[in-house]
């Protein structure tokens, strides 16, 4: 038997390492995640870290996103792709006036309606 969990708890444990386990999974009740949940707890890592993900910084090779909280009311949102093996350039950053739309363009560009065999349903 797997301990229940609520929708906001599975959004904050998708969002720490892009995947469920299999009780995490067989708890999702509507059998996908909520995009406003995933928004708001990337949000709430923001605040509380100034980055989302935490351990990324825009030196860093990675693929993909990463949101700076550049100053109180400033974001920023890197993009960066492979162009190599183990080569990676910038490809943009968008800045933002609003957290919970630098983490909305986030989460739906990164996410999309499905990741790791999860779909997100950006309707809730």
């Amino acid at each position: 038997m797997h301990p229940a969990f609520t929708d906001r708890e599975l959004a904050r444990a998708f969002i720490a390492k892009w995947h469920l386990n299999v009780p995490e999974r067989e708890a999702m009740l509507r059998g996908s995640l909520s995009g406003s949940l995933l928004v708001a707890e990337i949000c709430a890592v923001v605040e509380d870290r100034g980055w989302y993900p935490t351990d990324w910084r825009p030196d860093d090779d990675f693929d993909g996103g990463l949101i700076e909280r550049s100053d109180a009311d400033r974001y920023k949102v890197y993009w960066k792709v492979e162009c190599g093996v183990n080569r990676f350039a910038l490809e943009a950053v968008d800045e933002f006036n609003s957290l919970s739309e630098a983490a909305t363009d986030y989460a739906v560009r990164f996410f999309g309606t499905s990741f790791d065999g999860l779909q997100i349903d950006w309707k809730r």
